[in-house]
């Protein structure tokens, strides 16, 4: 499989084209060779790109690519990444909010799955395009269940700040860089809302609206959506996969 094949069953699988986005999604370096074994990974960068060589990768998907709105120059850290590319003839697609919004593999989406809710739709537009997803549970459980079981998922210690309810059964979800949601989660009848960064302001936010947060890392959250197209890929089109870890800690 080519990269531009690749390419345009990513772009029908998440219907990118549909969805605008600060990200110059697709192909943001071309290469050559035929593609065997797709890596994906959060990020791009030299670390990700040698660890994709070194699994035998001729291609990586990554959520951040390095190629958004404005034009950049090959020079500080994107020679060294671009040079590590090309010296590979490797490929680099990348996808962003297509990756944080699809309905079935969309970060939200799968963390949604992973934490025993039913998703819902999307609301909260960010450049008119609704990002943050509402899921529910059939019956409410202890928030304290809800929490043991984001600490469960994520693996890390959470900043966890407690709204005062009891009990949850409405759960708002935005990975990454997701706090700016906590208004329209609070609209939507939220008794919990989980992202990624672990905003200052969230703090009284969150305790003045009775709304728990649970902040799991911006990397932590994105490492789902990813991850899922790698895997559905693959299994589509006879390719193999490997997920790379690159967790920042943040």
């Amino acid at each position: 499989m080519k990269v531009q094949d690749l390419s345009r069953e990513l772009d029908a699988l998440l219907k990118s084209a549909t969805i605008p986005d600060s990200s110059q999604n697709g192909i943001q370096v071309e290469n050559r060779q035929e593609i065997r074994r797709l890596a994906t990974a959060v990020d791009a960068s030299v670390e990700t790109v040698k660890k994709a060589v070194d699994v035998g990768a001729q291609a990586l998907l990554v959520h951040h690519g390095f190629l958004w709105k404005d034009p950049v120059r090959l020079t500080g850290r994107f020679y060294p990444l671009v040079k590590a590319l090309l010296d590979a003839d490797m490929a680099l697609l990348a996808q962003h909010l297509p990756l944080d919004i699809h309905p079935e593999y969309g970060n939200n989406a799968v963390i949604a799955r992973e934490l025993g809710l039913e998703p819902g739709g999307f609301f909260s537009p960010y450049h008119g395009v609704p990002i943050v997803l509402g899921a529910h549970y059939q019956a409410a459980i202890p928030m304290a269940t809800f929490i043991e079981r984001a600490a469960v998922q994520f693996g890390k210690p959470l900043a966890v700040i407690e709204g005062g309810k009891p009990s949850c059964s409405r759960v708002a979800i935005c990975s990454g860089g997701g706090g700016g949601g906590l208004m329209d989660a609070v609209q939507w009848g939220a008794d919990a809302f989980l992202t990624g960064d672990a905003n200052h302001w969230l703090y009284h936010a969150a305790r003045e609206l009775g709304v728990t947060v649970v902040c799991a890392g911006h990397y932590a959250t994105e490492t789902r959506g990813v991850r899922a197209v790698g895997e559905t890929l693959a299994s589509r089109f006879g390719l193999e996969h490997v997920f790379i870890d690159v967790p920042t800690g943040l």
